[in-house]
C-alpha cells in the first residue's frame, strides 16, 4: 500500500504550477508473536493526475517521465 507522506507544489519554466505527491511503500508485518508492525519500503513521486516523476538527489527538481518535461519545487 502506498501512503502520501508529503504534498509539495513545483513549477515549470513557463510558471504552470504542478501538485506533486510524495508515496512510501508501506508493508504489514505479522510476527508469529506480538502486535502487526508498519515497515516502510520504497518512495517515488507522482503528480495529482497520477503522472509519474524522476527526482533528482536532493528532490528539488523532477522530470515528469511522460513528457520529459522539468519541474522545480518552490
Amino acid at each position: 500500500m502506498k501512503e502520501v507522506i508529503e504534498r509539495f507544489t513545483c513549477r515549470d519554466d513557463d510558471g504552470q504550477t504542478y501538485d506533486v505527491l510524495k508515496r512510501q511503500n508501506i508493508s504489514t508485518y505479522q510476527p508469529i508473536s506480538g502486535p502487526p508492525r508498519r515497515v516502510k519500503g520504497t518512495i517515488d513521486f507522482v503528480l495529482s493526475n497520477g503522472m509519474h516523476l524522476n527526482a533528482s538527489d536532493d528532490e528539488t527538481e523532477f522530470t515528469i517521465v511522460q513528457t520529459d518535461k522539468k519541474i522545480r519545487k518552490y
